[in-house]
């Protein structure tokens, strides 16, 4: 069974309709790459699970099995490209629906872009 995860409002907004909305209130500061982000890009993701992506703790990833049934990094790789790799809709959803913090959606982000390029 396929499962599309993304969870959006029941009116769809359009892209500069969420730009704006949500734009001011994303920073877009200069990411700096942790230990955990260093260990993950070093390798292909095989059957890792989530929580080994930078930017997820336990409270989140017991969300995202409770409420999407993610528990691989795979799975969430999957929703990284259902949403075309679009940097806004992926923190969108990571922040809007999931109550993940801005910096936390970031860092995940910018782990799955950069191992994607590498592996994809």
């Amino acid at each position: 069974m396929t499962r599309l995860y993304a969870k959006f409002p029941a009116a769809p907004l359009d892209e500069n309709e969420m730009r704006n909305d949500y734009s001011a209130n994303f920073s877009y500061c200069q990411y700096v790459p942790s230990a955990k982000y260093d260990a993950f890009i070093a390798e292909r993701m095989g059957n890792k699970d989530v929580i080994e992506l930078p930017g997820i703790a336990e409270s989140f990833r017991q969300r995202l099995i409770r409420e999407y049934g993610i528990d691989k990094a795979y799975e969430l790789l999957g929703q990284f490209l259902v949403l075309k790799k679009n940097k806004l809709l992926f923190s969108y959803w990571m922040t809007s629906t999931n109550g993940i913090k801005e910096e936390k959606a970031r860092e995940c982000y910018n782990c799955l872009l950069d191992w994607s390029d590498i592996f994809l």
